[in-house]
Order: C-alpha cells, then structure tokens, then sequence
C-alpha cells in the first residue's frame, strides 16, 4: 500500500548549510543484482537508503538471496541461496530496474516468468533493447500483457550493440556475458561512470573485463570472489543540489563527491554563470562550495547521452531556468515527453511551453499554489520552484522523491529550506 505525502514548502531568500551526498542510486541498484551471479557474500557500503532500493531488496529476497540490512551504516549484505524461476511480485512494478535480475534467474533457470519492470510514469519506456539481448544471448522471449516468459538452453557469447545509448541494457549485456562462456563484446555504447563503477566493482571479484573508449570486452564463465565495495557518489543528487542551491542567495558545501560525478557537469555549471569552488577532501574525494545569487545565465541547450548534460536534471534545470534573464530553450533528445513539470509550473503563474519538441522558458515571477509531483525528477523541480516563489506552495505525492533521494526532508531543513510534512 502507497502511503500519499503532502508537503508545505514556503519561499526562502536565503539557503545555506552543508549536504552529504549519497551512494547512485544508478550504481547501487545493478551492482546489487550481481549477487544472483555468484553465491559468494557480498558487502555494500555507501548505500542510499531509499524506496528503490527497499523495493529491490524485497525483490531479490523473494527471488532467494539472503539480505542484511544496516540503515544507520548505509550497508547491506548479500548472498544467493536457491534461485526462483518465477516472479511475479508487486515490487517489481514499482522500479524500472527491476529488468536487472533477468540475466542471473535465466543464468540459473531454463525457463523463468517475470512482471514487467516499472518506474516513473513520464513516457513510454520500452524494454527493446533488454529483449534484443536476451536473444543474442540464446534466450526467446514470449510477451504477455504484464508478464515475460523467457526461456534457453543455454546461454552463448555474442556482440552488442544498441541502435541508441542505453545504461540498463547494457549493463544487463555485461551480466549475460558474464554468465556466457568466450568473448562478447559492447560495442558503440558511451560508458557511463554508473557503468564503470557496476563494471569495477565485477572486476575486482574477479570477472575479466577490458574497456577502450567506447567498447567493453567480456570474458565469461568466470567465477565471481567475495567483495565489500563502496557504492560510488549520486551524481544526480549532487547537480540536484547545485542547481536548487544555485537557484537563490545560498552558500551550499557539497560533500562526499567524486570527481568523476562533477567534471562533466563544470561546463554547464560555467555557461549558467554559477559560482563554485571546488575542494579536495581526501584522496578520493573532493567538496563544492555553491555561491548561489538571485539570477543566472540564459542558456539553449540540447540534451544528449553522456557525458552531455544529464536528463535526469532536464526538469529541476527548467525550473532555475525561470530565473534566468532572457528565454532559454531545451531540447531533451533523450527523452522527450519528459514535460510532466511543465502543467506544474504553469500552475505557478510560469511562462514555459513545450512545443515543436522543444522547452521554451522565459523568466518568469512565480506564485505559491498546490502541486503534484507525478514522478521523481519533477518533484524535486517543484521543491526549487516552490522555495522561489512568493507565497506557500504544497506538493503532493512527495514520497514519489523518496525513490531517488536519501532523507531528502532533513537534508532540505538542514541548508534552511522551509519545508514540513502536511499529511501522509
């Protein structure tokens, strides 16, 4: 049963504090359905402790892997006992990485059922790329209305290669591989650092994997040893809060961040004039420091695959995009019918459209009212809409932002937005 949350976010002019940021969400989720490849333990850290990762958890328990759980630690453990053949739970409804425990049941079974995985409702979302895999790999696969039947004799090596950019296929082409005996190869695919850290994490228990530039060699059939390993920084997080702190006078210290989750994202950050420091905090680690003010640059700018501007920030980006001082477009080429803030914020007295597919956003004075957060990435667009507008807003179905951001209220209250849940 979803619990509904209504939150009260009131206009502030003033932000500042310190955020820590948490594990990838992106990067967790995959490297957590390793351990159906392998019945050795596994040891996460640096784990966020969200709802995807609660409704993962309930799904590879119900699958047959042995879970811990250590909230306060941000860890968990894992390891395999016997694998089901069927899964046909609720939870793999809910999120779409459900599509990740596919290699290691039909690794184990001949022939498994699952439902089709879920996630946020922003578009259509097929799973093309998945079942084209799938069938390179040796295995058939029979849609039903909400299932999948998926069977094989056994699974072979192959190259792949996708038509379009896509990080669940194939990082679920990495775990086939890994489950096939010979050479496979990915092929023209921009190798995400969430991909990285799911295929470092793989070589370090012992999987023979080479990558150069663009292209990820396998060799498979190789047993998987014992790890414990640091789930790396949310990059995704961590711009969410660039841009909320960016979006009025703040003085924000971002914390437990990674290089590799920041370098693409400085251009950007520059060409909206953005003020920000960047520190080291250890040897693998570094701070920013955001100096946000009351306007920032107008920018036009086609969203791509990585390392292009992220299109998970496509939203909380046309929200700060209100403040800027002239009209700025964004063309989202990844997914395009991601416009759900759009009704939103117009509710907020906002000047943004879409049309010709194509965000248009010119500066805007925004009014408190009653939102809803139909998915993730909009919810948090309207949290920085809400704190710059004049007047009270709510926000309804917030607990849809719990599925991408670890104690997000604390963290909100902590860099001094005024925020208080209304009802749940």
């Amino acid at each position: 049963m979803v619990i509904n949350v209504l939150v009260l976010v009131k206009p502030v002019k003033e932000l500042k504090g310190k955020i820590k940021i948490s594990g990838s969400k992106n990067s967790c989720l995959p490297i957590m359905a390793i351990s159906l490849l392998t019945n050795k333990k596994i040891t996460l850290n640096n784990v966020p402790m969200i709802s995807d990762i609660y409704d993962m958890i309930k799904i590879l328990e119900n699958i047959g892997v042995k879970i811990n759980v250590y909230p306060d630690k941000n860890k968990i453990t894992l390891k395999r006992k016997k694998i089901k053949s069927e899964l046909l739970i609720d939870e793999i409804t809910k999120i779409r990485a459900s599509y990740y425990i596919i290699p290691g049941m039909i690794a184990k079974h001949n022939k498994i059922k699952i439902k089709y995985p879920g996630g946020c409702n922003f578009m259509e979302r097929p799973i093309d790329y998945h079942i084209d895999a799938l069938k390179k790999a040796g295995a058939k696969v029979f849609e039903q209305e909400k299932n999948m039947i998926i069977t094989k004799d056994k699974l072979r090596k192959n190259i792949y290669s996708f038509e379009k950019p896509s990080v669940g296929a194939t990082i679920n082409a990495i775990m086939l591989s890994i489950m096939s005996k010979g050479k496979s190869k990915i092929i023209n695919q921009p190798i995400e650092p969430e991909i990285n850290d799911f295929i470092n994490c793989l070589k370090l228990m012992g999987a023979n994997i080479v990558t150069n530039n663009n292209e990820i060699t396998i060799i498979g059939g190789k047993k998987l040893n014992s790890i414990i390993y640091e789930i790396m920084p949310d990059r995704i997080e961590l711009g969410s809060y660039i841009l909320l702190g960016s979006s009025t006078d703040s003085e924000i210290e971002l914390s437990n961040i990674r290089f590799d989750s920041i370098n693409y994202l400085l251009p950007y950050l520059n060409n909206l004039g953005i003020d920000y420091q960047i520190y080291k905090s250890n040897k693998s680690k570094i701070k920013i420091l955001i100096k946000g003010k009351s306007i920032v640059n107008n920018i036009d700018l086609i969203i791509k695959h990585y390392p292009s501007f992220p299109t998970d920030l496509q939203q909380i980006l046309s929200s700060l995009l209100l403040k800027a001082n002239k009209k700025s477009i964004i063309e989202d080429t990844v997914y395009k019918k991601r416009i759900s803030h759009i009704k939103e914020l117009n509710k907020m007295n906002a000047k943004i459209e879409y049309q010709n597919e194509k965000i248009h956003i010119y500066p805007s004075t925004l009014k408190g009212t009653n939102l809803y957060a139909s998915d993730l990435r909009c919810g948090f667009s309207l949290i920085l809409a809400a704190i710059n507008a004049t007047g009270e807003s709510t926000i309804d179905n917030f607990q849809i932002i719990n599925r991408g951001y670890e104690e997000i209220i604390s963290k909100l209250k902590g860099i001094k937005v005024q925020i208080e849940i209304l009802k749940k």
